[in-house]
C-alpha cells in the first residue's frame, strides 16, 4: 500500500496524491472568481447609474430649487419656446392686473 503511494508521487503528479484533481489544489478558486465577477457587475451598474442619474440631476435641481414666481415660470417657458413673446407679454400683463393674492 505504501509502495503504491510512493510510485504515484514519482510519476510526475503533485505531492500528497492530488494528481487526480483538475484544479491542482485550488478548490476555492472558482469562488474567488465568482465573487470578483459579481463585484465587477456591481461596479459597472453603479457607474451606469451615476452617469444616468447625474444627467437628470441638473434638470431636477432647477425645477425644485426654492420658490418660483409665476414670472419666473413664464420666463422659463419663453426660453424653452413653449410660448411666444406676445403670449408672454399678455400673461405678464394679466398677472400684474390681478396682483398677488387676488
Amino acid at each position: 500500500m505504501r509502495l503504491r503511494a510512493q510510485q504515484g508521487d514519482r510519476s510526475g503528479g503533485t505531492p500528497y496524491g492530488y494528481q487526480d484533481h483538475m484544479d491542482n489544489g485550488w478548490g476555492a478558486g472558482w469562488i474567488a472568481m465568482l465573487v470578483m465577477m459579481i463585484l465587477f457587475i456591481i461596479v459597472v451598474v453603479a457607474i451606469a447609474w451615476f452617469i444616468f442619474n447625474g444627467q437628470r440631476r441638473p434638470q431636477l435641481a432647477s425645477t425644485t430649487g426654492g420658490a418660483t414666481t409665476p414670472e419666473q415660470i413664464l420666463g422659463e417657458r419663453l426660453a424653452r419656446g413653449e410660448i411666444d413673446a406676445d403670449e408672454y407679454r399678455a400673461r405678464i400683463a394679466a398677472l400684474s392686473e390681478h396682483g398677488p393674492g387676488s
